[in-house]
């Protein structure tokens, strides 16, 4: 198999299904995760007793884009907190 340039992976990928896309998202975000000095540090305050939970890495994480809003009835709570605030 020959070497595939970033523009030929690019175009390969847009032939995939929306979740396999977003797969390899998650995937790619995951690797770039991975040595960040905030899940070094994370990982050190976890071992000295001082967290209780690592957060979920990010390749099991929900991404915003597959979250879908949920209806609610009445007047937008920017509005309520508006009110209130007078």
């Amino acid at each position: 198999m020959g070497k595939m340039t970033v523009d030929q992976l690019l175009e390969e990928v847009k032939t995939f299904s929306r979740d396999e896309q977003q797969h390899i998202r998650d995937t790619l975000d995951a690797w770039l995760r991975q040595g960040r000095l905030e899940d070094q540090l994370e990982r050190m305050l976890y071992d000295a007793g001082l967290l209780r939970d690592l957060r979920a890495p990010a390749a099991t994480a929900v991404s915003s884009a597959r979250r879908s809003p949920v209806p609610v009835r009445g007047q937008p709570v920017s509005a309520t907190l508006i009110e209130e605030r007078r």
